[in-house]
């Protein structure tokens, strides 16, 4: 998947350093154990159409970029250069796509748009 912000074309990437990037925020500590649980955390707020979770998520998956935009140049994207509906349609649909996403994305199956279109 891609996104053009500032008239660039920037690739995203849903993979294991995506994960390992979200995870790196969103976790649970345990008696000095953390656990990541970034993916849990962010699916249900892009499922009801958080658009600030949705720029965190663009900004991780950027991560493959050599340059990448800054948060604020993505959350900038969303404000005014794109249609925030069908983008939030498409990140869950690359997410139930993702060779290490996929599993997970599974599980929330019965909550998902369009969940039929997960790939088996």
């Amino acid at each position: 998947m891609e996104i053009k912000i500032n008239e660039k074309t920037y690739k995203l990437n849903f993979g294991i350093m995506f994960l390992r990037k979200l995870d790196a925020v969103h976790y649970i500590e345990e008696k000095g154990i953390k656990i990541g649980f970034g993916l849990n955390s962010v699916v249900p707020a892009l499922i009801l159409r958080n658009a600030a979770t949705l720029s965190e998520v663009l900004y991780y998956a950027l991560w493959v970029n050599n340059e990448r935009p800054t948060q604020a140049q993505v959350d900038e994207f969303l404000e005014k250069d794109t249609n925030i509906e069908q983008l939030f349609h498409d990140v869950l649909i690359e997410l139930q796509k993702s060779n290490v996403t996929r599993s997970s994305m599974k599980n929330l199956k019965g909550s998902l748009p369009e969940a039929d279109k997960i790939a088996e």
